[in-house]
């Protein structure tokens, strides 16, 4: 908090609700004032400054801008598991499983064929976590595939990845 430069060494105080929290020294023109709050919940209105500076009258001043807390997101795990080989024409699945985040969230896998062309493929996961997602090989696309999984994220869960993993795909 910033205060006149005249108020350095005199006591200011943190008042929650009339109640004392916290309690600093003036520096020279600011002061930082550890506070405990019991449970955390602090509301706008709730904290007040109170200055009882020598010769002159105690004054209380309204806190303003309060942050609202907030919680870390929760962090999430991601796998992936690609079969060693499929077949031009015949679906190639690939599964895994998004730990940490909610049933019904999005997976985003990206199937790349050898050609460069790729197709991402959103998967729902299940109330386990587990999701798969699969694309058909046209008979022209032989060769190494690469598959890369990718949940977004939320506010409230972190992003995660998994993968490339290769997959040989015969005509």
């Amino acid at each position: 908090m910033a205060l006149p430069k005249e108020l350095a060494g005199q006591p200011v105080s943190l008042l929650q609700n009339g109640r004392v929290v916290g309690k600093a020294l003036a520096g020279d023109g600011s002061v930082r004032i550890p506070a405990a709050f019991g449970d955390g919940s602090v509301k706008p209105g709730d904290l007040k400054v109170a200055v009882e500076a020598d010769g002159a009258q105690p004054i209380s001043v309204p806190v303003e801008g309060i942050p609202t807390p907030t919680t870390a997101p929760t962090a999430t795990s991601l796998s992936q598991d690609c079969p060693r080989g499929a077949t031009a024409g015949s679906p190639m699945t690939v599964s895994g499983t998004l730990s940490g985040a909610p049933a019904g969230s999005t997976v985003n896998v990206t199937f790349t064929s050898p050609t460069g062309g790729s197709t991402v493929v959103a998967a729902t996961t299940d109330a386990k976590g587990t999701w798969q997602a699969s694309v058909t090989p046209s008979f022209n696309e032989f060769g190494t595939w690469s598959v890369s999984s990718r949940y977004a994220g939320t506010t409230q869960y972190t992003q995660s990845t998994a993968g490339p993993c290769t997959i040989a795909v015969t005509e």
